[in-house]
């Protein structure tokens, strides 16, 4: 691949008439393999190529929506119709793609919140002595 190739990359099977079936996110293990160059056939490879550059606009259709990816200049921006998306809607979907350029592979990995339980916090204790002075 060119290292000025720009690709998205997902894991799962191009369908016929240009339908992606998504199977699972990528993550660091994927990042790592789609870092290194090819040594076996392609045909057997979970991971799906699809080749963008910074003057073509690419429409993707995800989850019943109509979610516009526009690649420009090294910047994407995800648009979905006349709907805002959230913040975590957009993470959502763009965590299902790695993004490559060259050599380098680009994820976004959402990271659940964890349920912490808060620290008891300890009683402080004060000594107290004293002494009784004897009277006059």
């Amino acid at each position: 691949m060119d290292e000025n190739q720009h690709s998205i990359i997902f894991i799962g099977k191009k369908k016929r008439n240009n339908e992606l079936q998504l199977t699972s996110k990528p993550d660091f293990s994927d990042a790592i393999c789609l870092s290194k160059p090819l040594t076996h056939s392609t045909k057997n490879t979970p991971y799906q190529s699809i080749a963008i550059d910074g003057s073509k606009n690419l429409s993707i259709h995800f989850s019943d929506e109509n979610i516009h990816f526009t690649y420009y200049n090294k910047s994407l921006q995800v648009l979905a119709g006349d709907k805002n998306l959230s913040d975590e809607k957009v993470l959502d979907i763009c965590s299902n793609f790695a993004f490559k350029e060259g050599n380098k592979v680009t994820f976004l990995k959402v990271i659940p919140k964890r349920n912490t339980i808060p620290r008891k916090k300890k009683e402080v204790r004060v000594l107290l002595a004293g002494k009784e002075l004897e009277g006059e």
